[in-house]
């Protein structure tokens, strides 16, 4: 089992802090997660729940004024809460990568694709410039990118959204890192293109051995992707298991509300008492995600949560296991 192995990466009370207005905002309140050797962790959340800063604190990359004010993030026995500014950036990119979601935004436009693979692979790995070229050209292959020499010499703008994804991937693994961190990097794709990136990224993960935390709103593709799912709520994981546990038994009242979101395909019969049962077409997570500056009593879903007790708004439950396998953080969860 995954749990028995040693983790790769290992969050423990992660708190990150923005000044805004006079406010603070807090993406993280006290996180706990772990990434395992060889896995490909899902993180599921509302728009809003800090899905994104998550990935932007593991690797330091935060908002100006933004700072971790408590917590660890260990990652091959060092904290990287605690190095340098000339130490992490020895450990990012080429210990661990992020592909962002939007990749006309990361690809620099007058810069041709070759370059930019070229480059990523010679800041890391000390080539000369006819080995990078011959590195790239094997990447681009490796991501399925039709006769890569050529497309070496073209563009961003000249690529379609599944090829530009596919050259964000292959910046991400030219350094061959342990961890890819993925923000949502299909979301701007359809659907053909979305499962051939899917498929791309499973395969691309045995490949190359990497660990792979892919952060998405859709449950139903991280339970095609993801041996675990972590669910994150208003900067905290709120429940955490294998992808079948996740989406065939869900423990937190939040989790069980984002499956229930998503409409069944034509002639499905729903199981529960969905909002199709009730002649309606969708369903929603009840009430509004609190703000990130916003200070709550107790657990942080109670407010929404459907079966609340006057205890849930004071005491704020830390992640027990129900299962060897399983996570969660709701007092009434058994």
């Amino acid at each position: 089992m995954i749990s028995h192995q040693p983790g790769l990466l290992e969050i423990r009370g992660l708190h990150t802090e923005i000044p805004a207005r006079g406010r603070i905002v807090r993406p993280a309140r006290g996180l706990d997660l772990t990434l395992y050797r060889n896995e490909c962790l899902g993180v599921a959340g509302e728009s809003g729940c800090g899905k994104t800063m998550l990935l932007l604190s593991i690797i330091r990359l935060l908002p100006r004024r933004a700072a971790i004010t408590a917590g660890s993030i260990i990652f091959e026995e060092k904290d990287l809460v605690g190095l340098s500014a000339s130490e992490m950036r020895a450990v990012r990119g080429r210990r661990i990568a992020m592909a962002f979601q939007e990749p006309m935004t990361a690809l620099n436009p007058v810069l041709s694709i070759g370059s930019q693979v070229m480059e990523s692979i010679r800041l890391h790995r000390r080539l000369t410039r006819h080995h990078a070229k011959r590195r790239a050209v094997e990447l681009l292959a490796d991501l399925r990118i039709p006769d890569p020499e050529r497309r070496l010499d073209q563009y961003p703008h000249e690529l379609s959204g599944g090829m530009r994804q596919r050259v964000m991937l292959a910046t991400s693994i030219a350094s061959k890192p342990s961890i890819i961190l993925a923000d949502e990097p299909t979301s701007s794709l359809d659907v053909t293109v979305q499962a051939q990136i899917i498929r791309l990224l499973s395969a691309l993960q045995k490949q190359y051995q990497i660990s792979l935390v892919f952060v998405s709103h859709d449950l139903a593709l991280l339970s095609q992707l993801c041996h675990r799912i972590a669910i994150m709520y208003l900067g905290r994981i709120v429940e955490v298991g294998t992808a079948e546990e996740i989406v065939t038994h869900p423990r937190h009242p939040y989790t069980r509300a984002l499956l229930e979101c998503i409409p069944p395909l034509p002639g499905e019969r729903p199981t529960r008492d969905t909002a199709e049962a009730k002649g309606k077409l969708f369903r929603e997570v009840a009430g509004e995600l609190p703000g990130p500056a916003d200070a709550i009593p107790g657990c942080q879903f109670h407010p929404r949560c459907p079966i609340a007790i006057d205890r849930c708004g004071i005491d704020n439950p830390s992640l027990h296991r129900p299962t060897q396998t399983h996570q969660v953080a709701c007092l009434l969860a058994s």
